[in-house]
């Protein structure tokens, strides 16, 4: 189970810019750990159970990915593709920004190789279909 302690630990000591992490509080830090197990479990429930199935080092990036959106990321969201205040002008691509973490993804693809040593539902860095 993912503690805010342990993140903190591994923040501290495994991640060079995680300011959006040491400068939120602990209630923030908390929420980001609850939605990061939820958005994991959703996306990969195929591959685990619960929340404690899942690696911590996912959670914890999960967890930091939430934390970095900002209010132009989620606009995309509602398919704001720009906005200008003052003559400052921000444009997105127009496109959803990915809900999981690519550093979470690759944290997850690789334990779920490791725990499937045939590769039946891993293929070349991305998940796959097993026919039968």
């Amino acid at each position: 189970m993912a503690t805010i302690a342990d993140a903190n630990t591994y923040f501290d000591t495994y991640v060079v810019h995680n300011e959006p992490w040491t400068k939120a509080d602990d209630n923030k830090k908390q929420r980001a750990l609850n939605e990061a197990e939820v958005d994991l479990i959703e996306a990969y429930s195929q591959f685990y159970e619960d929340s404690s199935d899942l690696p911590d080092e996912a959670i914890y990036q999960q967890a930091l990915w939430i934390l970095r959106q900002n209010e132009t990321i989620m606009n995309q969201d509602f398919n704001v593709v720009g906005t200008s205040v003052s003559g400052i002008s921000v444009q997105m691509l127009g496109r959803k920004y990915d809900k999981i973490s690519p550093d979470a993804q690759a944290i997850i693809e690789q334990d779920i190789a490791s725990r499937d040593p045939d590769g039946s539902r891993y293929y070349n860095g991305r998940f796959g279909w097993t026919v039968m």
